[in-house]
């Protein structure tokens, strides 16, 4: 669809994605590790909203009153994640495993064939998991907020073209048209979760023991185009792949809408639940900076 300049922006400078993959390129891995992380630590006074989101977050997963030291690695690990999404923009493969205790059924389902819906958050590296469905021969649509300087995606985009491509929600107006037009024309559509923006139908679930708002739309397009849902999460290992976590997906039941919603409602709380538990091992892989859950992209 074709859009407008957008308005709406990611933090920094325009030239920002750009600076980084540059100086990654040209520059040694420890000396690019340092000066990632000293931009990190430096961007948190510049941005106070996400800082005290930062903050609020880590004073219920540490359990104790977190430190700004502690808010300095949770900028510090979002700005890791940063980078390697843009070196698999680059052409870094993209390793992923399924983590044996939360296998779900992932890959089978992603080996299958017709459209699917696939669900996640903003955690850890869980965004390039979209990526990792181009091995298994499917096209996948993104839904996304088009903003002013988003060379990552673009990046992306030129990298896995035809294979992956994006839904802009800049227009809400559209959203509904555009997905039924991607699943009618045989592709998996795939959403962020956990940001009620843009999104018609949410609901408010317990989240370390606070109540949060999330968007539960994808389970309305299930029942409405009577397709699964897949929820899966990934976090970095040690071994520079991602360490997938998925639940067995959601089947709507056709022509009984309040049962199947019920139904969503109790596999989201499972979600919710795993991703907790993901959460308190890996506390600074949440990076939804939102105390509200709400924000742009």
């Amino acid at each position: 669809m074709e859009m407008t300049e957008p308005e709406a922006r990611n933090p920094g400078p325009a030239w920002g994605y750009g600076f980084i993959h540059k100086v990654d390129r040209w520059t040694p891995e420890p000396v690019f590790r340092r000066l990632l992380h000293l931009g990190a630590i430096l961007s948190i006074p510049l941005l106070p909203r996400r800082a005290r989101a930062s903050r609020h977050y880590l004073n219920r997963v540490l359990a104790r009153r977190a430190t700004w030291a502690d808010v300095g690695r949770h900028f510090i690990a979002f700005a890791d994640f940063l980078a390697q999404r843009l070196r698999v923009s680059d052409g870094l493969p993209n390793r992923c495993f399924l983590d044996p205790e939360h296998q779900g059924d992932f890959v089978a389902r992603a080996s299958g064939s017709g459209p699917i819906l696939f669900g996640t958050f903003h955690l850890g590296h869980s965004d390039l998991l979209g990526f990792w469905l181009t091995n298994f021969q499917r096209s996948v649509r993104m839904i996304r907020l088009r903003v002013g300087n988003s060379s990552d995606l673009e990046s992306i985009h030129r990298r896995f073209a035809g294979a992956v491509n994006f839904i802009w929600v800049n227009d809400p107006a559209d959203i509904p048209f555009a997905i039924r037009d991607a699943i009618q024309e045989g592709h998996s559509v795939a959403l962020q979760c956990d940001r009620p923006d843009f999104s018609s139908k949410t609901a408010v679930f317990t989240f370390f023991g606070e109540e949060r708002v999330f968007p539960v739309t994808i389970f309305h397009l299930a029942q409405a185009f009577q397709l699964p849902v897949v929820l899966a999460f990934g976090i970095a290992d040690r071994s520079g792949g991602i360490r997938v976590f998925s639940l067995p997906a959601f089947e709507p039941i056709e022509g009984d809408r309040r049962s199947s919603l019920l139904r969503a409602h109790a596999h989201f709380e499972s979600a919710i639940r795993l991703v907790e538990g993901i959460l308190r091992e890996n506390p600074f892989q949440w990076f939804n900076f939102e105390e509200s859950g709400s924000s742009p992209r």
